[in-house]
């Protein structure tokens, strides 16, 4: 009997190559589409994730204003810009042991600014966030340091217009575009404000 030879152009078992790269092209177009999606919803994520600590931090402001009578005289950069020798807000409120609460996700430096850091502080190299320097990613506003509710008020400014808490720069959005930033307010309130790009 002869032996029966495989008809030419045909692949009995498998896809063609222009099947293969069909498949390829419409997965990588499906990945094209979904990733700017995954990367806005993480970067969203983060940023709910600071307005949370922020109001957090705005809680624990109020409970040391009840058994104080003022809120915390705290320093706005405990480390590098703290010429009284206040305690961070974090040693303030006795939130040491809770250190996420004062940790934004998206805290990083941006190179300018670290520059700018290491030379006020002489330090040898760049930090890498603002809350590996500082241990918090968050400045407190020397205009509510030690002050009570009525001497914020007499300013004739709402409680919904002071900033008692903010974070140190703009770290929500791509490091070469317009980013933004969280603030508290006293009223408790926290806002989230597009800061125009520097050009770093």
């Amino acid at each position: 009997m002869p032996s029966r030879l495989p008809r030419v152009g045909v692949n009995p078992g498998g896809f063609s190559l222009v099947e293969l790269i069909v498949v390829i092209a419409i997965v990588s177009l499906l990945f094209a589409l979904t990733f700017p999606a995954l990367r806005a919803a993480r970067e969203s994520g983060r940023r709910t994730a600071c307005k949370d600590n922020l109001r957090g931090i705005g809680i624990s402001l109020y409970e040391y204003l009840d058994g104080n009578g003022c809120f915390p005289e705290a320093a706005v950069e405990p480390t590098t810009d703290n010429p009284l020798n206040l305690p961070s807000l974090a040693e303030a409120l006795s939130m040491t042991r809770t250190p996420r609460l004062f940790q934004c996700p998206d805290d990083f430096y941006r190179r300018q600014d670290a520059v700018a850091v290491m030379a006020r502080a002489g330090l040898s190299s760049l930090p890498t966030s603002y809350f590996a320097l500082e241990g918090t990613s968050y400045a407190y506003e020397m205009i509510v340091s030690g002050r009570t509710p009525v001497q914020l008020l007499a300013a004739g400014l709402e409680s919904s217009e002071i900033m008692a808490s903010a974070d140190f720069a703009p770290f929500h959005g791509a490091t070469d575009h317009n980013g933004s930033q969280n603030f508290l307010y006293v009223d408790g309130h926290v806002d989230c404000t597009t800061v125009a790009s520097t050009g770093f």
